[in-house]
């Protein structure tokens, strides 16, 4: 297969190399000098953001005397905290995103022994193809959401704020109402706080983009694979006459040729092995894809919330249209997560009904054994559950997040 073919047919996240470098996700296996940078680097982040985590505490306290500026200042703290969480999640699972990063170039799973079916490969390139599209679209959202969120916001706060700012503890002129232990309101401090915003959004966005690039081509390409793994075992009497390679004979004289009868068992085995592969890159996956839900699930509700709130206190229309365009944006974010969980749930659980539509009826006692096994282990389907809540990954959890969002706002709109 040559890499312009392979490349229609894989999608590994690590090939988004500049995004990856800059948010110190990219892996570097070999030890030496470039290693080392790379922990410094990874350490640098670390040290940015603990700094802008700490600023944004500040500013939660200072502005508490203004329920909107708190809650934007709060808002902004659980954003600053998301860079904090994504680069954690991926230091504690560097292993298993490079075995992942690994299988993903190895292409999965083949199936030894038998011709390539062109279905197959429509599915592998039809889920490169949505990759592709979802990511690049959903980084052009979110870096047109950064940058709504610093340049735009400036420059509308300087063309419409027309009052004396000099006693506010933040300064408004700034993107975001992050306090900053030195004076802003001076040329040189200005632009100094301004630097600090696009940097904090810099990381913020690539990060976000990072987590949804690793997620959403592991999911999706795992899902692909189950819906080969459907395929090719509804399809199991044409894999076996392939392999069988005798022409001529009718369906019944097949079953009743003990080689044939051997090619069906070969065609299963190598559907078992396929289930079992999946089943041990899920679990790889799910240490990270588990974590980085659980993040969602424990940080959704409250800035989704967060920004609605926001939008209905009826800010400036230039503020409200960022905070459309940025809630949008992190609903989707949270989307992606549940519809592909969803969508790995469900090609999963079709498995067990796929084996029904074997002709098992007609096979040997070999066959038969292997399949009731097969069954047994497909019985419950696969999906990526979070640490210790055990929440699963799917549409049904997106509606409690929802839920709980609309909890919250009800909650502190109300009081």
């Amino acid at each position: 297969m040559n890499d312009e073919k392979s490349k229609d047919l894989i999608y590994d996240f690590q090939d988004r190399k500049y995004v990856m470098a800059f948010t110190g996700y990219k892996i570097v296996k070999s030890p030496g000098p470039r290693r080392l940078l790379n922990i410094a680097y990874v350490c640098g982040i670390y040290l940015l953001d603990g700094y802008l985590l700490a600023m944004a505490a500040i500013s939660v306290y200072v502005s508490l005397g203004n329920v909107v500026g708190t809650i934007h200042c709060f808002h902004l703290f659980l954003l600053v905290f998301t860079i904090l969480v994504g680069l954690t999640i991926k230091q504690i699972n560097r292993r298993e995103l490079e075995i992942l990063s690994q299988s993903l170039r190895n292409g999965l799973y083949t199936y030894e022994g038998e011709a390539v079916l062109q279905e197959h490969l429509k599915i592998r390139e039809a889920g490169v193809k949505e990759i592709r599209k979802l990511s690049k679209g959903f980084t052009r959202f979110l870096c047109f959401s950064g940058t709504s969120n610093t340049v735009f916001i400036s420059l509308m706060q300087l063309l419409i704020i027309d009052e004396d700012t000099s006693q506010r503890p933040l300064n408004p002129y700034l993107p975001q109402p992050i306090y900053m232990p030195f004076q802003t309101r001076t040329p040189i401090g200005f632009c100094i706080g301004f630097f600090i915003n696009i940097v904090y959004m810099l990381y913020l966005c690539a990060i976000v983009i990072c987590m949804n690039e690793i997620y959403l081509s592991c999911m999706a390409q795992l899902r692909d694979q189950f819906k080969i793994l459907n395929h090719s075992l509804q399809n199991i009497y044409e894999r076996a006459v392939s392999v069988h390679s005798e022409v001529g004979k009718s369906r019944e004289d097949l079953f009743e040729n003990e080689k044939f009868q051997e090619c069906l068992v070969f065609c299963l085995r190598n559907n078992v092995k396929h289930h079992q592969t999946l089943i041990k890159l899920i679990k790889t996956f799910n240490g990270y894809g588990g974590e980085a839900f659980l993040s969602v699930i424990c940080l959704a509700s409250v800035i989704l919330a967060a920004h609605v709130i926001l939008i209905l206190e009826k800010p400036g229309f230039h503020i409200m249209v960022n905070f459309i365009v940025t809630l949008t944006a992190e609903l989707f974010y949270t989307l992606h997560y549940c519809w592909y969980g969803q969508e790995l749930l469900d090609e999963s659980a079709q498995v067990y009904f796929s084996l029904y539509k074997t002709p098992w009826i007609h096979a040997n006692e070999k066959f038969k054994k292997m399949l009731k096994i097969m069954m047994i282990n497909t019985r419950d389907p696969t999906m990526i559950k979070t640490p210790g809540f055990n929440a699963t990954a799917s549409l049904e959890t997106f509606g409690t997040i929802i839920s709980t969002m609309y909890q919250i706002m009800s909650v502190v709109r109300n009081k």
